[in-house]
């Protein structure tokens, strides 16, 4: 697992135990980089965002991933700016790019 107080480690954390998991390691890392190389040396298993899943296994084909079955967990985002930035609009933009991909 990522360190305390990284949000995914808390989302991992509330899955597992949603999921009747209860006993989790107590090696944590800063990165999902040195997670991944710590499963890659047998210390166990982690969970993954979609989006890391592809970079994070790319360098050692012994580590294989499995997607969970449904309901899969999720995460809501948000996009924050300042009340009087010139962006408005680039952010605007963004958030509807966003939105646009969300399943």
């Amino acid at each position: 697992l990522l360190e305390e107080g990284h949000c995914f480690r808390d989302q991992a954390i509330e899955f597992c135990t949603a999921s009747g998991l209860s006993k989790f390691s107590t090696l944590g890392a800063t990165s999902l980089a040195t997670v991944s190389q710590m499963v890659a040396a047998n210390f166990g298993l982690t969970l993954l965002p979609q989006m890391a899943v592809e970079r994070e296994t790319a360098h050692d084909p012994g580590l294989t991933t499995k997607p969970f079955k449904p309901p899969q967990p999720n995460r809501t985002i948000g996009l924050i700016w300042r009340k009087n930035t010139p962006r408005l609009n680039d952010f605007k933009a963004l958030g509807k790019v966003i939105k646009s991909t969300s399943i």
